[in-house]
């Protein structure tokens, strides 16, 4: 986070469980800077956070690990496109 900076990237991969920052605490301090860049979330358990976290459906994806390479870079595309 300490990297990040407003208006520079169009897309954030993160994992879920990182060691000092969850996705979730991220999306929110991305968030709050006021940027327009979109994230998606990896994770092993999606249909939990899907359920859990419903604002981020709307606007972000999920992807469950493994994502085959040709999945993550279709993925990417249609949340690139959404904009």
């Amino acid at each position: 986070m300490q990297n990040f900076k407003s208006g520079i990237y169009d897309l954030v991969i993160s994992d879920i469980k990182m060691p000092k920052i969850d996705s979730f605490s991220l999306y929110e301090q991305i968030k709050r800077i006021g940027s327009n860049v979109k994230i998606c979330c990896i994770t092993a358990l999606e249909v939990y956070y899907k359920e859990h976290f419903p604002e981020l459906k709307k606007e972000e994806c999920f992807m469950q690990k493994p994502i085959p390479l040709d999945d993550l870079v279709n993925r990417i595309n249609l949340v690139l496109s959404n904009q």
